[in-house]
Order: structure tokens, then C-alpha cells, then sequence
């Protein structure tokens, strides 16, 4: 594939990894939907699904619409790699040996800048105090990040760790709830319309329950009447996926009074 390419994918499940090439600008877009289109580890395979690595990709350098998952390290790792954006994608089951999880942005050299849009990013874990869901580290360069309608939850031990005194996340419209920790920052992040349990200082920030509409099969859409609905900023919905089911019954029904 050449500069500006586009690298389309039918539905199905291939298990492999993914080494992109020292070329800006390619697009991998999967012709289904991240439900269908899957990238699978098997449980077993201990390299990222995805690399960008030791090179300065452009932002137009494009992933999307994948479903990552059953990774033994990163679900996609991004070194020393520029500013690819990661789009429309789940990233689900890695078991991390080290501090990454399911997305992690390192800033050696180069430096990178990424954007993460949409994207569903849940049940990832590390055998280590650190990482989980998305780790954004400057190392030895800088990292910056956005992070932009995702819904993060159940990584353990966190849902988004920032580190170094290089890094710079900003987070927007996103829903970051039940993880152990959802944020550790030692860097700088900047979060505002967004939903995070244990509250955050922002603009537009809530601490509510989501209320996804079946989150123990897999189903993190929005009840009708989920607090996320028109929260975002300029009335967007606040996470990766829209309105999924009806309104919950969330009333309180008194039906005993104990005497004294």
C-alpha cells in the first residue's frame, strides 16, 4: 500500500499482527463494523495486535472500525510513532505482562500525538500496578493525546494512566466508569463533558451511573434515559455508542415499614 491508500477489510476473524509500514497516510478501514471485523490473539499471542513503531506517521494515517481482542501485550501499541488516529474501534481481553493494556502511546524520540475517537475500550488488564485501559507516557520525547467519545471501562487497574512531564491528554465526551481507578495522572489531562466515576474537575463533568443497557453481555449502549444522553458538549451524547434500549426503571418502591 502507498501514501494516501486505502486498505479496506471484509467482515470476518484473523488472528495476526499487525507491523504498519514506514508509510504516511494509509488507512485501514474495515468494510463491516467492529462487531464483525476482528482481530483476534487467541488468548496466547504475546505481541501487539497492532504496532506503530519508530516512525513519524502522519495523522491521516487511519485504523478503523476493528474489533481487538485476546491480545498477551497491547491491543495497539504506538512507539515513538507520530500521530495515527484510532477510530470506531473495541479493544477488549488483553492480558498486558507489562504497564500498557489495551492502548498505549509512548513518546521516545519522535513523539507521538494521537487521536482515539469512539472507540469502546473494556475488560483489559495488566499483571501490573499500571496500565489497563490506555497508558499515554512521554518517556523520553513528549505525548499528547485526545480522546474523544470512548467509553472506557472495566480495565483493571486503571481506566487511563498519563505519565510524565511531557504528556498532555485532553478527554471529551467520554465515559469513564468501573475501573479500580479510573484516572491516574501524572502528567497533565484536561477532561470536560465527560462522565467519571469518582468525579473530575472539568466543565461539564458528571459522576453518574451510565446506565448501559446490558454491560454483562457485552453491551454498553445507552438506556433512554442514561445521564450520558445530550450531556456531551453541544448536547452529543457522552460515549463511544449511542441509545441501545429503553428507558430503566430506576424509581424507588417502598414496600415494607418496619414499626420504630
Amino acid at each position: 500500500a502507498n501514501t494516501t491508500d486505502t486498505v479496506r477489510v471484509q467482515p470476518g476473524t484473523s488472528s495476526e499482527n499487525i507491523i504498519w509500514p514506514e508509510t504516511n497516510g494509509i488507512k485501514l478501514i474495515s468494510a463491516g463494523d467492529s462487531s464483525n471485523t476482528i482481530i483476534d490473539g487467541g488468548g496466547g499471542n504475546s505481541l501487539p495486535a497492532v504496532k506503530f513503531w519508530e516512525y513519524d506517521y502522519a495523522p491521516s494515517t487511519q485504523i478503523s472500525g476493528f474489533k481487538i481482542q485476546n491480545y498477551g501485550n497491547d491491543g495497539i501499541s504506538i512507539l515513538n510513532g507520530g500521530s495515527p488516529r484510532i477510530s470506531n474501534c473495541i479493544i477488549y481481553g488483553v492480558h498486558g505482562t507489562d504497564n500498557a493494556g489495551g492502548i498505549y502511546i509512548a513518546g521516545d524520540g519522535i513523539g507521538s500525538s494521537v487521536v482515539v475517537e469512539r472507540c469502546l475500550i473494556y475488560g483489559n488488564q495488566t499483571t501490573t500496578s499500571e496500565g489497563g485501559g490506555i497508558r499515554i507516557a512521554s518517556n523520553n520525547g513528549s505525548a499528547s493525546a485526545q480522546i474523544i467519545n470512548c467509553t472506557i471501562t472495566q480495565n483493571s487497574p486503571e481506566g487511563i494512566r498519563v505519565h510524565g512531564s511531557n504528556t498532555i491528554v485532553d478527554v471529551v465526551n467520554t465515559i469513564i466508569y468501573d475501573n479500580p481507578t479510573s484516572i491516574t495522572n501524572l502528567g497533565t489531562i484536561n477532561i470536560t463533558h465527560s462522565n467519571i466515576q469518582g468525579s473530575y474537575e472539568g466543565t461539564g463533568n458528571i459522576d453518574a451511573n451510565p446506565l448501559f443497557c446490558n454491560p454483562d453481555s457485552g453491551d454498553y449502549t445507552l438506556a433512554e434515559n442514561s445521564p450520558c444522553v445530550g450531556a456531551g458538549e453541544n448536547g452529543a451524547n457522552m460515549g463511544a455508542l449511542g441509545v441501545g434500549c429503553d428507558a430503566f426503571d430506576i424509581s424507588l418502591t417502598i414496600n415494607e415499614i418496619m414499626q420504630n
